[in-house]
Parts: structure tokens; C-alpha cells; sequence
């Protein structure tokens, strides 16, 4: 990485762009500890996140979207 004054925005650049490519992407795989295999925590975290996208996926194909959200209501409709 660079060691110019702009260092900070570049990493920050470089870490958005992981992100982008990799939505479970973390700054900790970057850090290396003794007796944990990088690639096996990797497909944990990546099996983690498939399985939160399924579920949030399913829920909203579940929703009722013929109502409102709970708490709002038409302009035109009396609360209730």
C-alpha cells in the first residue's frame, strides 16, 4: 500500500471494492492466527452469510404486500 499522506483513502478504497465483490468480506481475514485454517473460516463466514441472504430472501417473498408496513396507513383510511 501507499505511504503517501493519502494512505487512509486508499485503503478505504481498497476495502470498499472487497466489499463489493465480496459482501462477507472482513478486515480480518487479513490477520493471521496460529492453528485456524484462513480458507476454513473463510467458507464458514461465506456459508453464514449465504444462509442470512436465503433467509432475509424468503421472508420477503412471504410478505403480505397488499398491506402497508405495520405502523403506516393510508391518507385516505381512519386509524386504527
Amino acid at each position: 500500500m501507499d505511504n503517501s499522506t493519502k494512505r487512509k483513502e486508499m485503503l478505504r478504497v481498497a476495502e470498499d471494492y472487497l466489499r463489493a465483490a465480496y459482501p462477507y468480506w472482513d478486515r480480518s481475514f487479513l490477520v493471521y492466527e496460529k492453528g485456524i485454517k484462513t480458507k476454513d473460516r473463510v467458507l464458514s463466514i461465506r456459508q453464514e452469510y449465504e444462509k442470512q441472504r436465503a433467509e432475509s430472501k424468503s421472508k420477503s417473498e412471504n410478505a403480505d404486500l397488499t398491506k402497508p408496513p405495520e405502523g403506516f396507513w393510508y391518507l385516505d383510511e381512519e386509524r386504527k
